[in-house]
Parts: structure tokens; sequence; C-alpha cells
């Protein structure tokens, strides 16, 4: 019996991406990934010039009920005048005080077939401090107590998308959403910047 010959068939365009765009997508992925985990380690560092530094310059971040729209006012707005200056001086209003992965095996990162731009979801567990107002009766017992902040742990998702320029990814819009909050105590403050948007 004659063996059959076997012949390649060339691959057809519906056949899905080559290796080398298989490649790149991983390669994509693990670059995106980097950018998320230097966003986490710059707000555990309270860096806030780098994490200035990781975004596009058109991006937007909504975090407490608040859109905070263009990297040079808004993002600098919410990190360097709101985060820093709240710690510091102990102003009223939501801080990320300590991000965290959380289940990272559930993080999805998906890159558009350009390669130019890409979106992700990201789980976290948030350390937050809140400084509660000295004319208010919460802060006068807290203040006896020995805190001027309340302070709580949250189980959050991050949503991110991203934009390549040139070689490296930005982020153009990240929202930060509470999925459970674990704490005790008084109730929590309202988000402080419900309805605004910071330009």
């Amino acid at each position: 019996m004659r063996a059959a010959a076997v012949a390649a068939s060339p691959m057809r365009a519906d056949e899905g991406p080559s290796l080398e765009a298989r490649l790149a997508a991983l390669r994509d992925t693990d670059a995106i990934r980097r950018v998320h985990l230097a966003y986490l380690a710059h707000v555990n560092d309270r860096a806030w010039e780098d994490v200035l530094t990781l975004f596009a310059e058109d991006a937007e971040i909504r975090f407490a009920g608040g859109s905070f729209v263009g990297r040079e006012r808004g993002v600098r707005r919410l990190f360097v005048e709101h985060f820093a200056r709240s710690l510091a001086e102990s102003r009223p209003g939501p801080v990320h005080t300590s991000l965290q992965s959380r289940e990272p095996h559930l993080d999805v990162i998906d890159v558009a077939a350009d390669r130019r731009t890409a979106s992700a979801t990201y789980h976290c567990t948030a350390q937050v401090s809140a400084a509660i107002a000295s004319d208010c009766t919460l802060a006068e017992m807290a203040i006896q107590q020995g805190e001027g902040a309340l302070r709580w742990q949250e189980a959050g998702t991050i949503e991110a998308a991203y934009v390549r320029e040139g070689d490296v990814w930005r982020i153009t819009c990240l929202d930060y959403g509470r999925i459970a909050t674990a704490r005790s105590g008084p109730p929590l403050p309202p988000p402080i910047f419900m309805g605004r948007a910071m330009t």
C-alpha cells in the first residue's frame, strides 16, 4: 500500500493570529502588568510624582465619585494636592494609604488587535484613611480616643485603559470601584467628590 502523501497547507487568515502576533501580545500584556505593579508600588511609597509618569497627558481618574481629567491638572490634583496634603495635614476625604494586588489570577488584560490600546480589570485590597472634620461631634469622639481619622480596609477593582506611546504603555483611564468594606466603628463619611469633575 502506498503511503499517502501529506502536504502542509498554508494557514488561512481565519485560523487565528500567527505565533509572532501571539508572542507580541504576551509581551504587551507583561508590559501593561508592569505598569500596574508600578502604580501600586508608587501609591504604597507615596511617590506621587512618580505616579504621574504612568499616565497619558489626557488621562482620567475616577475616584470617590469624582472625575479627574488631564495628567497635569486632574491627576496631579488628586495625588499631589489631595492625597499628599490629606496625609500630611489631616484633611477630610478618603485617601489610599496602601494598595495590594488581590487574586491576580482573576485579573484580565485585553490588548487590541492593532496593539495600540488595551484594557484591564484588576482586583485589589486597599487600606483607606479619611480625616474627620474637627468641628463635628464624631471628630471630637475620635480625638478623645486618640484618633483623628477613620481607617478601614476594602476590597475593590481597578478598571484601566491604556494607550501605547512609542514603546511605552501609559494609563488613559483608571476607575477605582469599592466592592466590600471591612471595618468597625462610626459610619463612613460620604464621598467628598460626588458629582464633581476635577479638571
